[in-house]
Parts: structure tokens; sequence; C-alpha cells
């Protein structure tokens, strides 16, 4: 069995690495979150880290939108048709189980 820690450094081209865009201004942002957390009233938003990230990203970077979609499931994929429209509306996508 071979083990392979997700990472961040520099791999070859081709090994899935998705393409950064040159900015985030302006852009939109899309959460893809499969687990939630559940406010007092009863809403589920995102959790926390997601939250804080998502300020953090309109102050420093001046993301302009942000779409959050939350998971029916969190081991299940998402249907293809979705992740493509998905996509095409946000300029990065971030998905996360944050908590």
């Amino acid at each position: 069995m071979q083990i392979t820690p997700p990472n961040t450094m520099y791999q070859q081209a081709g090994s899935g690495l998705a393409p950064r865009p040159a900015s985030l201004s302006g852009a939109t942002i899309g959460f893809l979150d499969g687990w939630g957390s559940r406010e007092a009233d009863g809403r589920i938003t995102m959790y926390p880290l997601m939250r804080e990230l998502r300020t953090l990203l309109a102050e420093r970077y001046g993301v302009a939108d942000f779409i959050w979609h939350k998971k029916k499931n969190v081991a299940q994929r998402e249907p293809k048709p979705f992740l493509k429209d998905f996509a095409e509306r946000c300029a990065v996508v971030i998905n996360g189980e944050a908590a």
C-alpha cells in the first residue's frame, strides 16, 4: 500500500491540479460544503472556518460574490451536471468539510 499525504508542493502538469485565476478581484467563489452547521433559528449555514474564509476573501482579495452549496450527504458525490454548472458559475470552488 502506498499512502500519499495531501500537500501544496509543485506537481507536474497533468497531475490534476486545477488552474488558478490570476486574481480573485470581482470573482465569484463557490463553497461546496459536506456538513454545514445548524443555526439557532434552524437554518443550515457554513461552519465557522468557512464563514471566516468568506470574510477574508471579500476583505483581502475583493471577491464580489459567493455561492454556497450544502451537499445532501457528505459521503455522496454531487451529480456531474450540477458540478459542471457550479464550476462554470465560479472562478474558484472551495470543497471542504471544515469544523
